[in-house]
């Protein structure tokens, strides 16, 4: 939760407004949105739009840091469930920074 916090791009959330579950094993974090601003802490989201559940964080950092596809990663027990457009829409929330040369 920590990286999502350093990581979050607030001018790509202008305007959003939603709220999603993380579940890191027996873990369960909220994610909010608004509008430019994120929450992410510990606890059960109440109606989440989306879920990205997983044993272990590196599934969820592949999904979100590394863009990679949620199906590819199936087989790491990544779960996404929900709707998919908001999960997608947070996911493009945080981008890794240019490596540098």
């Amino acid at each position: 939760m920590m990286s999502f916090r350093t990581m979050f791009d607030a001018t790509r959330a202008a305007g959003m407004v939603l709220t999603g579950g993380i579940v890191v094993g027996a873990e369960q974090f909220l994610v909010a949105v608004d509008d430019r601003k994120l929450r992410a802490e510990r606890g059960e989201p109440q109606l989440p739009e989306f879920v990205l559940a997983a044993p272990s964080a590196p599934p969820i950092a592949a999904l979100v840091y590394g863009k990679l596809p949620a199906d590819e990663l199936a087989g790491t027990g990544l779960c996404v469930s929900g709707d998919a457009a908001a999960a997608a829409r947070f996911i493009d929330l945080f981008h890794l920074p240019a490596k540098a040369h």
